[in-house]
């Protein structure tokens, strides 16, 4: 989700601030790419132009994480 706010700093002078919302909320039938340990262990790496930007903490043990995570960037 894009957030725009506009902030009026003077009489004819505006601020306009622009925010990224990311929800990060589940993942689903993940392929189980540890064939030694049988597990999964997921988390979620969030990139902007192949800079990582935030990640979501690991869920160990699962192929259906639960991750309720929001990010916002400006």
């Amino acid at each position: 989700m894009l957030i725009i706010i506009i902030h009026q700093i003077g009489k004819d002078d505006f601020k306009i601030i622009r925010s990224l919302k990311v929800e990060i909320v589940e993942g689903r039938q993940l392929p189980n790419s540890d064939l030694i340990r049988r597990s999964l262990d997921p988390y979620c790496v969030l990139s902007l132009n192949q800079i990582k930007q935030a990640k979501t903490v690991v869920k160990f043990n699962s192929d259906a994480p639960f991750f309720g995570e929001t990010f916002y960037f400006e």
